[in-house]
Formats: C-alpha cells, sequence, structure tokens
C-alpha cells in the first residue's frame, strides 16, 4: 500500500516532466507577446471598454446561449482586474496547446515549439485577451473544446460509454462559455485522423491504428457532439426558464432549429471556406503583418510541400488511406469554422478566429516524423537531407515574424487610439469648464466617434492595424456613440459624465443647428442647446 501511494505520484511527475519545460517557454513567450497589453491594460473600444474591473455576466450573456459563462465569473466573484485574467488565460491556451500536441503524439521539440509559438502569435488570442472580461471564458471554451477530444482518446479503463458521456458534458460546458469554440472540438478531431494516417504507429499513441478504430472514434465523436448539444440546449433551456430570460436574435440565435441549420448547409459551408481565406489570404482578417505582400503566399508552400511528402508516404503503403488523407485534409476549413453549420447566418469576428490558428502550427507538426526513408531526396548525403529542415524551420521562423508584428500593431493601434481618445475627451471637458457648463448635473451630446475629430492623431501603423484593435473608430450612431462615450469616462477616466439620451438625444441631435455646426476644436462646435451641452466631433447618424 505503502509503494502504491509513492509510484503513483512519480509515475504523474514522470509523464509530465518533458512538458514543464516547453510549458514554460511558450508561457513566457505568450506573455511577452502580449506584453503592451499586459502593462498598459489595453482593451477594444466595444466590449472591452464598456466591462471591466468588477463585471458579472447575467441575462444578456444568458441571452445569447452562453449559460455556462455566468457561472465562472460568479466563481471569481465578478473581479476582472486586468492584466490577471489575461496571464490566466494565455497559460490555459499554452496547456491546451501542450494537450493537442500529446492527442497527437507529437513529444515537445524545436518544431512542435516554434508550432506553438506560431499559434500563440495569432491575432483571433489578441482579439479575445482585448476584451479583458471575458478573456478567461474564452480561453475556458477552447480548453474545453481540447478536453472533448482527450475524453475520447486518452487511455483509462472506462468504458466508450463513460468517454462519450464526459466528452459530451465538456462539448456542453465549452457552448456554454462560447458556441465557436465547437470550431477546435472539431479541427482537433480532424487532425487526430490526418495525424493517425500520417504518422509511424507506436505503442504509446493515442491516436486511431486502422480503419475501424478510426470509425469507432469518428462514430464516438458524432455522438459525443450529439449528445453534448442535446445537454448544451436543454441546460440553456433550464437556465431561461429559472431566470425569466427570452433568447435573443443575437447573429440569428433564436431562429436556430434543425430545419433551419440544414437548409443553411451549402450556404454555411461557403462561408467556412471564406472565412478561411480571408484568414489566410485576401486580408480580411489580417493574420500576418506580411500579408499584405503578393508574394507572402510563398511562406505557405513549404507547410504545403510538407502536406505533399506526407501523402507520398501514404501512398506507397496504401493508397486508399492515401485519398483519405487528401479528403481529410480538404476538409480543415469546414472543421475549424464548423460553427456557421448551426448559425450560417452568423457573422464572423476576429475572436471566433483562434481555431484557424492552431492549422499551420499542426501541419507544420507533420514534419516531425518525415524519415528519410519516407521522402525523395532518402539517398541523398546528410547535408542535402537538413536542407528541407532548415527551410521549413526558417518559413516557420519568418510566419512566427510576421504573427508577431501584427500582433504588435493590433496592440499599438489600442494604445495610440485610447490615448488620441483620452487626449480629446478631457480637452472637451476643460472647454465644458470654460464655458461654466456643469457636465454631471447637465447633459452631455457628443456626436460622432473619437476618430471622426481632426484632433484625432495616432499614426500611419494604427491604419494597419486590424478592424476591432483600431480603438476610438466605434460607430458614430449617435445612441451607440453615447454609450461609449460614457463609459470611456467611467470606465477609463473615471470620472462621472451625464450624457442626454433617449427622445432628448434623439431630438437634439437631429436638429439643424447641430448640422450647421463645424467641427471641434473650432469656434462654435460647442454649444449650449436648450441646455444640453452639444459637442460635434464630425458626422453622426440621428437617432431615427
Amino acid at each position: 500500500m505503502q509503494s502504491t501511494d509513492v509510484t503513483f505520484p512519480n509515475s504523474i511527475r514522470t509523464k509530465l516532466r518533458p512538458y514543464c519545460r516547453p510549458f514554460l517557454i511558450l508561457w513566457i513567450y505568450a506573455l511577452l507577446v502580449h506584453l503592451p497589453l499586459l502593462v498598459l491594460r489595453l482593451t477594444n473600444d466595444l466590449d472591452g471598454l464598456w466591462n471591466q474591473d468588477d463585471y458579472m455576466a447575467g441575462a444578456w450573456e444568458l441571452s445569447i446561449g452562453r449559460w455556462f459563462w455566468p457561472f465562472l465569473d460568479k466563481a471569481r466573484f465578478g473581479v476582472s482586474l486586468d492584466p490577471l485574467p489575461a496571464v490566466f488565460s494565455l497559460a490555459l491556451y499554452v496547456l491546451s496547446f501542450l494537450l493537442i500536441l500529446r492527442l497527437l503524439d507529437l513529444a515537445p521539440s524545436a518544431l512542435t515549439i516554434l508550432g506553438g509559438f506560431l499559434f500563440l502569435s495569432s491575432v483571433g488570442i489578441v482579439c479575445q485577451m482585448s476584451f479583458g472580461y471575458m478573456a478567461i471564458t474564452f480561453a475556458v471554451s477552447f480548453f474545453l473544446a481540447v478536453l472533448a477530444v482527450w475524453a475520447l482518446l486518452v487511455p483509462a479503463k472506462t468504458s466508450s460509454i463513460l468517454r462519450i458521456l464526459l466528452s459530451s458534458v465538456c462539448i456542453a460546458l465549452m457552448m456554454g462559455c462560447y458556441q465557436a469554440g465547437i470550431g477546435t472540438t472539431a479541427l482537433v478531431s480532424l487532425f487526430v485522423l490526418l495525424y493517425s494516417f500520417a504518422m509511424p504507429r507506436r505503442d504509446s499513441s493515442f491516436l486511431p491504428a486502422n480503419f475501424s478504430s478510426r470509425l469507432r472514434f469518428a462514430a464516438k465523436l458524432v455522438l459525443s457532439v450529439f449528445f453534448g448539444g442535446i445537454l448544451y440546449v436543454l441546460l440553456l433551456k433550464l437556465r431561461l426558464w429559472q431566470t425569466g430570460t427570452q433568447a435573443s436574435d443575437y447573429q440569428g440565435f433564436s431562429s436556430i432549429s434543425p430545419r433551419y441549420i440544414l437548409a443553411g448547409i451549402p450556404g454555411a459551408l461557403c462561408h467556412c471556406y471564406q472565412t478561411a481565406l480571408g484568414y489566410f489570404v485576401n486580408g480580411t482578417f489580417l493574420s500576418n503583418a506580411l500579408e499584405r505582400h503578393l508574394w507572402f503566399p510563398v511562406f505557405y508552400l513549404p507547410v504545403l510541400l510538407v502536406c505533399l511528402l506526407v501523402f507520398i508516404r501514404i501512398f506507397r503503403k496504401n493508397r486508399a488511406e492515401a485519398f483519405l488523407f487528401l479528403i481529410v485534409l480538404f476538409l480543415i476549413p469546414a472543421a475549424a469554422n464548423c460553427f456557421y453549420l448551426a448559425a450560417p447566418e452568423t457573422e464572423t469576428h476576429m475572436q471566433m478566429v483562434v481555431s484557424m490558428g492552431l492549422i499551420l502550427p499542426l501541419l507544420l507538426g507533420f514534419a516531425g516524423d518525415l524519415t528519410p526513408a519516407g521522402c525523395a531526396f532518402s539517398k541523398a548525403s546528410s547535408n542535402i537531407r537538413k536542407l528541407p529542415t532548415i527551410l521549413l524551420v526558417l518559413d516557420a521562423v519568418i510566419l512566427i515574424y510576421g504573427n508577431i508584428l501584427q500582433c504588435e500593431m493590433d496592440q499599438y493601434a489600442m494604445y495610440a487610439g485610447r490615448r488620441a481618445t483620452q487626449t480629446l475627451a478631457e480637452s472637451i471637458l476643460t472647454e465644458a469648464n470654460r464655458q461654466g457648463y456643469d457636465y454631471i448635473d447637465g447633459q452631455l451630446l457628443i456626436t460622432g466617434a473619437p476618430a471622426s475629430s481632426k484632433t484625432f492623431y495616432t499614426a500611419p501603423l494604427f491604419e494597419k492595424a486590424n478592424a476591432y484593435a483600431q480603438y476610438g473608430r466605434w460607430s458614430s450612431d449617435v445612441s451607440f456613440s453615447r454609450v461609449s462615450w460614457t463609459k470611456f469616462y467611467s470606465n477609463y477616466l473615471r470620472i462621472n459624465v451625464s450624457f442626454a439620451a433617449g427622445d432628448t438625444e434623439a431630438t437634439i441631435a437631429s436638429l439643424p443647428e447641430v448640422a450647421a455646426m463645424p467641427s471641434y476644436p473650432a469656434a462654435g462646435s460647442v454649444q449650449n442647446i436648450y441646455g444640453v451641452l452639444v459637442v460635434k466631433l464630425g458626422g453622426a447618424e440621428a437617432v431615427q
């Protein structure tokens, strides 16, 4: 009995030891890449600005299907003091990535560490961290998405039914945090199949070893997603009923039904591949700073060459498996974005593309087992055999370099935009004081977003950031702008400012006197109109 008590922790320690150093390396790297965001407490100018410090998820989050999110907030008493949520979340992303490596039977190595660098410097993670108050929710969703696959594969003396149930619970909880996480589950599962075709068999492998085991894994996955989806819906409906909350129509959530999903499959599949193109090629989402150059896709060629070599090696052994490998490879964009299948009309946002940041790192992992016996250059000299590896590592370094640059550009835009907004906000209050206006007990109306002002200056680098990071370019709709200005004064500057709202806001904003005002800071750009201090920064859309 005493021997067992000692052996068990020692065996766990032995299994974890190879991952301790990679964990620290990847975590420190992630902290360095996100250092400006962490040190300067950067957020985007939407939810990241609006909800800070002590936010507690509630009816709104529940109405859009994220029923488990409020429980996470209650567990930490709603405290969201930056940068602690981001620090913890990055550690969870690193842990999740190492779990994926273990599932794919990839030992920590220089190549897999480079893959981790590439993933952790993806702009989707920067975007998620810019929400601050929900960074932990995003990270927990990602971790549970990976854990759902782990539950199906990790060796243990448990029945298949129990494995499926555990995986289903992970999926229900994951979707209760953030529904887009299902793309990570699908993508990791797809790579399990790809690696089962590509990699040599090992005794320690979690990977399915043959066609029947792959079929069993696919069947268990389908069942876990099916039961996980049912459990998610039941728990969501229970929470909606308990709290008396109505499902929101946000992103078409309240319209989702089996008929709606089936009817939308063709459009949803098209959406999946368009989103992938937007992420990797056409610049809809700037995932890499080098992406603006027409020659940038050349750096995808070494990864594609690795996939080709893997295909050739499989083809020599089993042609049927080789063609299955190609089919599964083609399904990668559909898997990463499979949440569109449930909600085909969903608009894509940067925080939803994290799963696509896994694609290149996991494809790079194929190169780890490309032994000379499986390559066309097997009979060449040792120096020649090393050349493809050197080129692949160099290519990975260039991709990482571009990713880091884009992350820094996005963080710069958040910082510079916030500083410009702060300068403008303070100058507006200075002008109100000069005119003797009481902006605490009175009513202030600012037309236009900060970036619409001629005084708003950042730098040309601001234009190279992704739209979510361009702080100060919020909507010019007067109601939306009022919320953002209110939150900026209260949550960032820590000043109570009273703003005109409702009918007063709509009436004043639509007056011809306001339309005739010059833009701030010109003389006459700040006027007291019917007791409301109006500041005209630029054009604004009146409330209808």
